[in-house]
């Protein structure tokens, strides 16, 4: 009927010190199904004893029955389900303390459990009716009926020890005999109606002015027969499955009730139509008279009443693993003994049933043995048992009441709370259905408060027990319940609190002796530890400094160097300073060794690393980042200090010979000494310590390709191409022999590769003008857009030409090619070096997954990613033998596809206004460039 917000989170509340135990021992075999729902349902609620106390009211019996469904059973049900649903994860005991507080909460649990005693004690009494009957000379005095309960209350303890799987299909089975002896009522009164009897009660609707309602009288009967469904709650985290499937077993409620609603109805029937009122001198007799009068006094008579006495435990069994449930639940949470919570294998509370079953036979001694002793009701000894009976129902019944009327303020305590928009870690229920469940909430504490009343304003059993006896005795023992409520319901919870106290003190004795002796052990430690603690920091101190030293000069090595340069470019960046790197390379240093010796070179290599050192003073960095090559960072510096100051170096290393101290010689000998020096400054030409040391890495080599013995500053070169590329029209007219050499072999290699070149080179031209590049960089562009594919020439035509897919080996073979050309580019030297890191780069990603060097974004030069956009459109569009092209549309929507993983955005949106709106020019250059391939390949 009510859905739930399904949050499956697992709810965190702060309780006090017992409550801080989890819940992960409170876990019990989740067995019960929606056939398991509807037996709890029926065997719980259904109550053959109470078909005597509505039918003597005739025909309109059945109207207080629908009533009493309407106000009652459609409001419990809506809420429990409701609240079903709420605790399945929580449950019911730390959802009621949460919501009302520790003390209402406890008095709440105290009265739901009290309520659990009286029942059971209630039904087990109910049990022996059936057996009154059959062998009424058994239980002449009231000490033999309370043994015989005492049987039936150890019998359905046993059972309780079941399994629950077993247990609810033995309990399956009473319910469908149950149910059959309630329709056999309806069933003999049609047969007795068949046989030509007439109706003992006439089934005539009576006019409403003639009607003497006797609602106040029999309401509490009424309610007393329809409660006893509510109990579910304490069993729901036993229902099987998911907390979608639990929401959908738990309807079964429903079936459950309005089976139980049916029986009520065809019970009476039959007793209204086959008992005459008033014929009978107490109602207990008047159900078992009805069957013999339709089937006989015979042996099948005697099989249906001993039927209703095995339903009859199947019912106590019911409502004594329910309240057990609540003891143990209790004790989990540590407000009850925590021995109540130990399980056995199959996961049986036994010790909180076993407890149950003795405080049930408590009240046994405390009714049957105390009460009669004090004669609290003056009645015949043979009417003892049955007027103990019916005020035993009436207290049982407020009791319930009045835990029920807790537990709809609580519901309404919480609903109000949702309303009002408080959050909560069990979900918020829809506005629409919280206001119906509200609605539903009030209803139910209005039955329950006119159920309470009525209750204590009416006798049951009016004829032998007067009204003033019946209000004082229900309403003493009731209060003294209450008062009993009041006074102990913080008796388990402080108990539970001493406990854990007295269980923490003691462990903290426990661990205070172990500290102690912990203690003295570790005094005994301590130096050897101090003395251990001083030899690892001595030990780390020493293998730090090996890992950050080279051992041939004492130098910081390479990984120092590295560290050094990341760490002084941030600072530098922080203070606003320019930063200077040098790469010295020691000339012909091969030669030295292999005419004096690995000794000879270690020695130059220190004698060269100490030359630097004091030529750069102490405030600045030397140190050896391989081989023969060292790096300087001096600080605070522009491009024309940072070149003075490697002239000066280099001076120092090249104005005086290295004395070298032969073994085998008396005299030294002299070993000249020169080295080539590559500079870069830091933010001019980068602000990244890879950029910086590929910089003075290509000035450095460049000395060395000059002569050797030489200061190369990473953009002399650029300035003079720049200057060179601006007097000259087309790039065509610089280093015009070396363009033509390397056209002329692309295209003796591949014609494909000369013609897509050509296109690449239109394509790039147009997106540099279009983002309006300087002229300077877009010459450069169009270079490395005529040679991007020159490493190809390096690849075999098996994989260049191959038609399926290659192979991983044939891909890394591939990717090769643009480290290739970049190679091929640097050999060409002049403003081919240039071209060469545009090359490299072109493969590179935006995302920093490309190859060859990973760059990331602003790492890839600007002209790279250019290159990269236009090559790729170029190699999904021009058609070739190996691969299929595609249309110009289709490459432009995989082009903006990857534009931010592949591509820089900022190209893709150029490029594709380039698309647009290209110019007849660039077309026309695209066609004639397309128009030769064919000659190429004729040729």
């Amino acid at each position: 009927m009510f859905s739930q917000s399904q949050d499956t989170r697992e709810p965190q509340i702060s309780l006090p010190l017992p409550y801080l135990q989890g819940e992960a021992s409170e876990a019990l075999p989740r067995v019960l199904r929606g056939k398991d729902i509807i037996t709890f349902v029926v065997l719980i609620t259904l109550f053959m004893p109470a078909i005597p106390n509505i039918y003597r009211s005739g025909t309109i019996a059945f109207l207080y029955w629908i009533v009493g469904a309407l106000v009652w059973m459609v409001p419990s049900n809506a809420v429990m389900r409701w609240l079903y649903l709420r605790i399945q994860r929580l449950g019911y005991v730390i959802w009621g303390v949460h919501v009302a507080g520790r003390r209402w909460g406890m008095l709440s649990l105290f009265s739901i459990w009290l309520a659990g005693i009286f029942a059971t004690t209630v039904l087990l009494q109910s049990t022996i009716l059936p057996l009154l009957h059959l062998f009424p000379n058994w239980f002449l005095a009231p000490i033999y009926q309370a043994l015989c309960m005492v049987v039936v209350l150890a019998l359905a303890t046993v059972l309780c020890f079941l399994r629950l799987r077993l247990l609810f299909s033995l309990l399956g089975v009473l319910t469908i005999i149950y149910c059959a002896l309630f329709l056999s009522l309806g069933l003999a009164g049609i047969l007795w109606l068949l046989r030509g009897h007439a109706s003992a009660v006439p089934l005539v609707w009576p006019p409403l002015s003639a009607v003497e309602f006797k609602f106040s009288e029999l309401f509490g009967p009424v309610l007393w027969a329809l409660v006893g469904g509510e109990a579910l709650a304490l069993m729901v985290r036993e229902i099987k499955g998911t907390a979608e499937s639990v929401r959908k077993e738990t309807r079964m409620i429903w079936v459950g009730s309005a089976i139980v609603l049916c029986c009520y109805l065809a019970a009476t029937f039959g007793t209204v139509v086959v008992v005459p009122l008033n014929t009978y001198t107490f109602p207990r007799s008047v159900m078992i008279p009805a069957l013999n009068s339709v089937f006989g006094e015979n042996i099948f008579g005697d099989v249906l009443i001993f039927l209703l006495f095995l339903c009859r435990v199947g019912t106590s069994v019911i409502l004594l693993l329910s309240f057990s449930r609540l003891a143990y639940r209790m004790a989990c949470i540590r407000i009850m003994p925590e021995r109540f919570a130990r399980k056995n294998r199959s996961g049986i509370p036994y010790n909180a049933i076993i407890a149950q079953a003795i405080v049930i036979f408590c009240a046994f001694l405390v009714l049957y043995t105390l009460l009669p002793s004090l004669q609290v009701l003056s009645v015949r000894p043979v009417l003892l048992l049955d007027m103990l009976f019916s005020v035993l129902q009436a207290i049982a019944l407020i009791v319930w009441l009045v835990a029920m009327l807790q537990v709809f303020l609580f519901v309404i305590i919480a609903l109000t709370g949702e309303l009002r928009g408080e959050s909560t870690a069990e979900g918020r229920t829809p506005k629409r259905e919280a206001l119906v469940l509200l609605g539903l909430a009030i209803v139910g504490c209005l039955t329950a408060l006119t159920g309470i009343a009525t209750s204590l304003t009416h006798s049951w059993v009016s004829p032998w027990v007067p009204m003033p006896h019946w209000f004082f005795l229900v309403t003493g023992i009731t209060l003294l319940l209450g008062i009993l409520g009041l006074l102990t319901a913080d008796i388990p919870y402080v108990s539970a609190a001493v406990s854990e106290l007295r269980r923490l003190h003691q462990r903290e004795v426990e661990l205070r002796a172990r500290l102690q002796d912990a203690y003295n052990e570790q005094r005994v430690l301590v130096q050897q530890q101090q003395e251990l603690i001083a030899d690892v920091d001595r030990l780390y101190r020493e293998n730090a400094r090996a890992a950050l030293t080279d051992p041939v000069t004492g130098l910081p090595n390479h990984r120092a160097v590295l560290n050094r340069l990341d760490r002084d470019i941030q600072e530098s960046k922080q203070r606003h300073e320019q930063l200077g790197f040098l790469f010295v390379d020691i000339d012909h240093f091969k030669r030295i060794n292999d005419r004096w010796g690995h000794l000879a070179g270690d020695a130059v290599l220190r004698e060269v690393g100490q030359r630097l050192q004091q030529g750069v003073g102490e405030n600045n960095f030397v140190g050896r980042y391989g081989g023969e090559e060292f790096a300087v960072i001096v600080w605070n510096v522009d491009v024309q200090q940072v070149a003075e100051i490697a002239e000066r170096l280099r001076w120092a290393i090249a104005s005086r010979p290295f004395q070298w101290n032969v073994e085998a010689e008396a005299a030294a000998t002299e070993i000249s000494l020169s080295a080539s020096f590559g500079v870069a400054v830091c933010p001019v030409h980068g602000s990244e310590a890879k950029t910086l040391i590929q910089y003075a890495d290509s000035a450095m080599y460049r000395a060395k390709n000059s002569g050797r013995n030489r200061v190369c500053i990473a953009d002399e070169d650029e300035r003079a191409i720049h200057m060179a590329l601006s007097t000259s029209e087309r790039f065509e007219t610089v280093d015009e022999r070396t363009t033509q050499a390397l056209l002329a072999v692309t295209s003796v290699r591949d014609p494909y590769l000369y013609v897509h070149s050509r296109r690449v080179m239109i394509l790039a031209d147009a997106i540099a003008v279009e983002m309006k590049r300087p002229a300077d960089e877009v010459r450069l562009l169009q270079l490395a857009a005529l040679f991007h594919d020159i490493g190809k020439v390096g690849i075999p035509d098996s994989i260049l030409h191959k038609p399926g897919p290659l192979t991983d080996e044939e891909w890394k073979m591939m990717r090769r090619h643009a480290e290739l050309g970049s190679q091929i580019l640097a050999q060409a030297g002049g403003i081919f070096v240039l071209v060469a890191g545009i090359v490299r780069a072109h493969h590179e990603r935006w995302d920093g997954k490309g190859y060859p060097d990973g760059l990331v974004r602003e790492e890839i030069p600007f002209p790279a990613r250019i290159l990269a956009v236009a090559d790729a459109y170029d190699a999904m569009t021009f058609p070739r033998v190996c691969r299929k092209s595609v249309s110009s549309h289709e490459a432009c929507q995989e082009i903006v596809r990857c534009a931010g993983s592949q591509f820089d955005p900022a190209v893709v949106r150029a490029f594709l206004f380039v698309m647009r709106t290209a110019s007849p020019q660039v077309i026309q250059r695209l066609h004639s460039v397309t128009a030769g391939y064919g000659t190429l390949q004729n040729g």
